[in-house]
C-alpha cells in the first residue's frame, strides 16, 4: 500500500521559498537560479537556450549592471507567470474557473506556459506519451478565497466520469505552496481507486459526489470526503492515462456547488 503525505513532510517548500526571494531578494534569487541552470543535474540546454543563458550571464556579471532593473524584471516575470496561470480559463467555449493547459510537455515557443507547467504543475511527461497526461488544474477562486461553508461539492455525472486507462484523482492544495492540505484524517485524495467510493443515492442520475469540507458531513461515506482547510485552497483533478474526451481535450469538469 502506498501512503500519501504532504510534500512538506519530506522536502522543503521550494515554491514559497522562491516566491519570498523574488519578492524580497530578487538578486539573490537570480544568483541561485543561475547556479541551478548550470548544474550537471539540470537537463542540457538547446542551442537557443544556451545562447540565451550565456547572454544573461554576461549581463549579470557586468559590474556596471543596473541591479534595480534586474530586480524589477524578475518580479515582473513572476507576476506574468502567475497571471498566465490564473487567467487560463478560456480553453472551453464557455469559460469556467477550471484552469487547464492542453500543451503540457509540448510547449513549442510558449516559454511562459513552459515555466507555469514546471513551476506550478511540476509535470514533465509529454501529453501523447500518456503519463500525467491531462493535468486539469481547478481553482474555484470565488469559493476558495473566503471561509468555507459547511461543504462544497463537485458532482461527476454518471457516464461522464473522467475516462482514464489508469485512474483519476481529486486533491486539495494550499494556494501558496501548492502543498497537500494537512488534516487529522490523513486523507489527501478522492480517486477512482478509492475503496468504497459511491454514487450519490439522493439524485436520479447517481453522480459521484465529492464532498469537500472541514469535517466529514453527516451521511456522507468517508470515501467520498475530501478534507479542506479553514481558509483558502485550490483543487486539482488529475487524469492518468487519459482516454476519450480527456485525451481529446474536450472534457470540462463540473462546477463546484455549496452543500
Amino acid at each position: 500500500m502506498t501512503e500519501i503525505v504532504p510534500e512538506i513532510f519530506l522536502a522543503a517548500p521550494f515554491k514559497t521559498t522562491a516566491d519570498d526571494l523574488i519578492a524580497h531578494a530578487p538578486i539573490s534569487f537570480l544568483r541561485q537560479l543561475q547556479r541551478a541552470v548550470e548544474s550537471d543535474k539540470t537537463p542540457p540546454f538547446s542551442p537557443y537556450e544556451q545562447v540565451l543563458s550565456n547572454r544573461f550571464n554576461s549581463l549579470f556579471a557586468n559590474r556596471n549592471m543596473n541591479r534595480s532593473e534586474f530586480s524589477d524584471g524578475a518580479q515582473a516575470a513572476h507576476e506574468l507567470i502567475l497571471d498566465r496561470y490564473l487567467t487560463h480559463t478560456d480553453w472551453t467555449p464557455t469559460p469556467t474557473n477550471w484552469i487547464h493547459f492542453t500543451n503540457i510537455g509540448d510547449w513549442g515557443n510558449q516559454v511562459i506556459e513552459r515555466v507555469v507547467d514546471y513551476r506550478i504543475h511540476s509535470v514533465r511527461q509529454r501529453h501523447r506519451r500518456g503519463g500525467v497526461l491531462s493535468c486539469i488544474q481547478g481553482c474555484q477562486r470565488q469559493a476558495a478565497r473566503r471561509e468555507q461553508p459547511a461543504g462544497l461539492c463537485p458532482d461527476l455525472p454518471k457516464g461522464q466520469l473522467p475516462e482514464a486507462d489508469r485512474f483519476w484523482s481529486v486533491t486539495a492544495y494550499t494556494p501558496e505552496a501548492i502543498e497537500l492540505v494537512d488534516n487529522p484524517a490523513d486523507k489527501y485524495a478522492v480517486a477512482s481507486y478509492t475503496p468504497g467510493l459511491k454514487p450519490n443515492p439522493n439524485t436520479e442520475d447517481g453522480p459521484v459526489s465529492i464532498y469537500m469540507a472541514r469535517q466529514l458531513p453527516a451521511g456522507v461515506p468517508m470515501a467520498n470526503w475530501l478534507p479542506m482547510p479553514a481558509g483558502a485552497f485550490n483543487i486539482m483533478l488529475r487524469v492518468y492515462g487519459p482516454e476519450g474526451t480527456i485525451k481529446a481535450n474536450t472534457y470540462v469538469p463540473p462546477g463546484i456547488k455549496k452543500r
